[in-house]
């Protein structure tokens, strides 16, 4: 994703309304930190490693689940 990409070179944050596995869809703001591939038993999905300002935790984020994303400015403490 270029909006991804962007944010990692300008150390910028992305805000993205996120579908979880149950379908319930938060939006949340993250540091992304690398583009991978998350593999599971069945298959592999491309994903961004990112720190979630709001579990304060480093998560796998499913790109195919990402919608409405855009770059924010970054959110520092």
């Amino acid at each position: 994703m270029m909006v991804i990409r962007q944010a990692m070179e300008e150390g910028s944050d992305v805000r993205f309304l996120y579908t979880k596995e149950d379908q319930a869809s938060e939006w949340r703001t993250v540091t992304p930190l690398e583009l991978t591939h998350l593999h599971r038993a069945s298959h592999a999905s491309r994903c961004v490693l990112a720190y979630c300002h709001l579990r304060q935790v480093e998560r796998h984020f499913v790109l195919s689940r990402i919608k409405q994303i855009c770059c924010v400015a970054a959110v520092r403490s």
